[in-house]
């Protein structure tokens, strides 16, 4: 509320209220950029998780310039390897993420969420 009063009366907003308050900035403002890596936890395992067998049939480009990004939530039977040529095949503007669901895949050993 108190943003849109300062606006409503002649007065802007700074950078870092506009970026919390999710404002994008005009197309004739867009500056272009890339997005800094997705952080890869166990959620969201990078290649090295893979077996070895599944690896090395993959052809993982390691240097990416995203623009956009895809997270993938897969369905009950499927894991992360089943994905991995997916996201290894992504162009070079776009990184995919597989969410791995515990019990399965490489979080296998952890027990299956009883409810959402």
């Amino acid at each position: 509320e108190a943003a849109a009063v300062m606006i409503a009366g002649g007065g802007e907003l700074d950078a870092d209220a506009v970026k919390a308050l999710g404002i994008p900035e005009a197309p004739d403002e867009y500056r272009g950029g890339y997005l800094s890596p997705i952080w890869r936890s166990k959620q969201f395992p990078s290649f090295d998780v893979l077996p070895e067998s599944v690896r090395e049939n993959l052809t993982i480009q390691r240097v990416r310039s995203p623009m956009i990004r895809l997270f993938v939530f897969y369905g009950a039977g499927d894991s992360f390897p089943f994905w991995a040529q997916f996201a290894a095949d992504c162009p070079d503007w776009m990184e995919a993420a597989v969410f791995e669901w515990p019990g399965h895949g490489s979080r296998e050993e952890e027990p299956l969420p009883e409810s959402m």
